[in-house]
């Protein structure tokens, strides 16, 4: 799998985060692996977020709206990478997807009593009012 996903750019002089440059013309990188996952480049917003909201069928306009750190290029680009590395991508969330529910779980296991009280809230609040 590659491990940065690149899109050319129009002719230019300077470029932050460039990939490489021929010419007058450089390549960007998107998306990087750090932390054992895939980051927008230089920023802490995840791939994950971009693919989940990419998933639910929001356009890059909106996905770029949700989160305003990043420009509509950015968006592109990891929409971009996450096409391109499709597989790899969806295989890593779905790792992620249980990890998170295996600490759900000993979180839950750990504080039984905590949660207990937090349902009895909930059904409390949800249950219609006479």
């Amino acid at each position: 799998m590659r491990q940065e996903s690149f899109v050319i750019l129009k002719k230019i002089t300077k470029i932050e985060n460039a990939g490489f440059c021929y010419n007058t013309y450089c390549m960007r990188q998107y998306v990087e692996q750090r932390d054992d996952g895939y980051w927008i480049t230089g920023k802490r917003i995840s791939l994950d977020s971009i693919v989940y909201a990419f998933r639910r069928g929001q356009s890059p306009e909106s996905i770029q709206r949700s989160f305003n750190l990043l420009s509509l290029e950015e968006v592109y680009g990891a929409i971009a990478f996450y096409l391109e590395n499709q597989d790899e991508v969806d295989n890593y969330l779905v790792r992620d997807e249980a990890n998170f529910e295996t600490m759900r779980k000993e979180a839950k296991g750990a504080d039984r009593d905590w949660y207990l009280k937090m349902q009895a809230a909930r059904e409390e609040l949800l249950s219609p009012r006479v």
